[in-house]
């Protein structure tokens, strides 16, 4: 069923729509499109929010309002969606990604660009549209004021945690693959005790293709 597959979607993402593989828990983890290993060992996160709602539901339907867009480049749209309430955070894990699904029940994995300690009441998605994808055209399309369908919470085979203890991460990311990875950087630089080390390796095709430029030379 559709819920199992979210509960159960790994972080690799396949351009049909039939659910992703599960990953297995090795050094290096793939995370939507991007690559991502760390030199410590892996550990769960805790999943609880700490205090405020959240909107994603396992098994439930999540309707939220586009009320943002932003044409970045040529091919690709920044998309802000509102969450039921000011208070509400998205939900997901670091790295994570939300299903979109069409009316005819076809979904594909988008990693948002945003993360729930960085921001209430609402998330963004940064959408390559491709001629002929249904759900980036789909995506592509959405006026302000207009509604998509959202499934997950769907997290990684990598989930980040902080680390009190020094310890180096190195990433590799090729276009839209940078959006999870973005995820990781924010959760790292948000919290103060953390002291881990970043370094990220990022290829787009040429120099204006390349997304979240602005953040990332921050």
């Amino acid at each position: 069923s559709l819920s199992a597959t979210l509960q159960s979607a790994s972080a690799t993402k396949h351009s049909s729509s039939t659910p992703a593989a599960a990953a297995s828990g090795a050094a290096a983890a793939a995370v939507g499109g991007g690559y991502l290993w760390a030199a410590s060992s892996r550990h769960e996160a805790a999943r609880e929010p700490g205090g405020a709602p959240r909107a994603l539901r396992a098994g439930e339907a999540l309707y939220c309002t586009l009320t943002e867009k932003q044409w970045v480049t040529p091919s690709a749209v920044r998309l802000r969606f509102a969450l039921p309430s000011a208070e509400h955070v998205l939900g997901l894990p670091v790295p994570g990604h939300v299903m979109v699904i069409d009316d005819a029940q076809i979904y594909r994995p988008y990693s948002p660009v945003t993360v729930d300690s960085q921001a209430a009441g609402y998330f963004e998605l940064l959408v390559r549209h491709y001629p002929g994808g249904e759900i980036s055209t789909r995506l592509a399309k959405m006026s302000p004021g207009e509604r998509a369908h959202f499934r997950g919470p769907v997290g990684n085979a990598f989930e980040y945690t902080a680390s009190a203890a020094p310890r180096r991460i190195g990433m590799v990311a090729g276009g839209t693959g940078v959006t999870p990875l973005w995820q990781v950087v924010q959760a790292a630089l948000a919290d103060e005790e953390d002291r881990t080390r970043l370094s990220l390796v990022y290829a787009s095709r040429r120099a204006d293709d390349i997304l979240l430029r602005d953040e990332l030379e921050r």
